[in-house]
């Protein structure tokens, strides 16, 4: 029996697996169950529902904080009841770099995007999302249809 075939696959699948940025794509709408996940994947946060629409998050172990979180998002309704994601915040002034980039990637944002924002404050869209600066520290996600917005 020849194994070696079957080895050489399965390192490699197992290095692709690995070398992804952790998710795929998001298309809207998001559930928060997918944005929670999401959080969780990327920024090892929890997050608590502090209103039924509005959810504060944690990163990197730390428990939300509902008056100013690192990691929030807020749902509009998408549909006959069915609730989803409208805006993520995201405070990039504490968030680690890469990991940040990894999740604006899966709306389509690159770092040359988030670069742009931050500094210019310029907004920019991909598909269905608008990536916008909100303060010195912290920059937002807009699902475009979600909003009314163009």
């Amino acid at each position: 029996m020849n194994i070696k075939p079957f080895a050489i696959v399965g390192t490699f699948l197992g290095i692709a697996a690995c070398s992804g940025d952790g998710g795929g794509a998001f298309e809207d709408p998001i559930d928060s169950r997918t944005m929670q996940a999401a959080i969780e994947m990327h920024f090892d946060g929890t997050c608590e529902q502090i209103q039924p629409t509005v959810f504060a998050c944690g990163s990197y172990g730390e428990e939300p904080v509902s008056y100013r979180p690192e990691i929030g998002f807020t749902l509009l309704p998408a549909g006959e009841n069915t609730l989803a994601v409208a805006n993520l915040f995201l405070r990039h002034s504490l968030l680690e770099e890469d990991d940040l980039q990894n999740l604006l990637n899966r709306f389509g944002f690159s770092e040359s995007d988030l670069r742009g924002v931050i500094e210019t404050g310029d907004s920019v869209d991909r598909n269905d999302f608008r990536l916008q600066r909100m303060s010195e520290d912290q920059v937002v996600v807009i699902s475009k249809p979600l909003t009314n917005l163009d």
